[in-house]
């Protein structure tokens, strides 16, 4: 019928990044179906998008051979050209912002991760505020 599908490959369990993945895969649909005018590319339709997703669960070694194992699954992911748009609209809202927002950076001393902390103390080292 000359409709398309984006298929991207995970090794990795996806749940906890499922809409990042989903987000991944509907730009690339939106890339795919909207080429630019100068583009040598046909503009393509995409009808299906989803995950092949590979989980780790064993590994073995003897000598110098090794075998990992594990369950291989599909994850179809649903369309939400609505969605996507106002996460463009945003971006592009953003982008179009004079200057950069301030970077707020909570801490409290049980949760504080240590890439905050070193952009906190970069920014304070240089000058920044």
């Amino acid at each position: 019928d000359g409709s398309h599908a984006i298929i991207d490959f995970k090794t990795s369990r996806v749940d906890k990044y499922l809409s990042k993945y989903a987000r991944q895969l509907q730009a690339y649909a939106y890339a795919l179906e909207n080429p630019s005018d100068n583009s040598e590319l046909d503009k393509l339709d995409i009808a299906q998008m989803g995950l092949v997703v590979y989980e780790p669960g064993r590994f073995t070694s003897v000598r110098d051979t090794a075998s990992l194992s594990g369950s291989l699954s599909y994850v179809p992911i649903e369309r939400d050209d609505s969605k996507f748009e106002t996460f463009l609209n945003q971006v592009g809202d953003l982008l179009g912002q004079p200057a950069a927002p301030e970077v707020v950076v909570r801490q409290r001393k049980f949760d504080a991760c240590p890439y905050c902390t070193y952009v906190a103390n970069a920014g304070a080292l240089s000058g920044a505020t």
